[in-house]
């Protein structure tokens, strides 16, 4: 992942690559709420990737979707206030457009 500071390429801050990944990465998943979700997270080293998988269920007595997450508190992170844009390269194997990105610590480990 890498942030944009409003100009080219060399000025992009560098977050996490998975050919070297210099963070601790794990899936979080909805058991808390009763939810029935699953998934793991592994980084190929070899192929650069992080690998997310996985499978949201409904929570039975909400009767809407759980979540599943690949998340990492590993840190220091680099100051990136400067920052006007977040480029990620992704693919899925399932035809699916309801994906979501967070970033930030409002629910960071202490």
């Amino acid at each position: 992942a890498r942030i944009n500071n409003g100009g080219g390429n060399n000025d992009e801050i560098h977050i996490e690559s998975f050919d070297n990944p210099v963070r601790e990465w794990r899936e979080l998943n909805d058991p808390v709420m009763g939810g029935e979700s699953t998934g793991t997270f592994t980084v190929n080293k070899e192929d650069g990737v992080g690998v997310f998988n996985g499978e949201v269920v409904d929570v039975p007595f909400l009767k809407a979707p759980g979540f599943i997450q690949a998340v990492t508190y590993s840190g220091p992170f680099p100051d990136v206030s400067s920052c006007t844009s977040f480029k990620l390269l992704v693919k899925s194997t399932v035809s699916y457009e309801g994906y979501r990105f967070g970033f930030g610590t409002k629910h960071a480990a202490d």
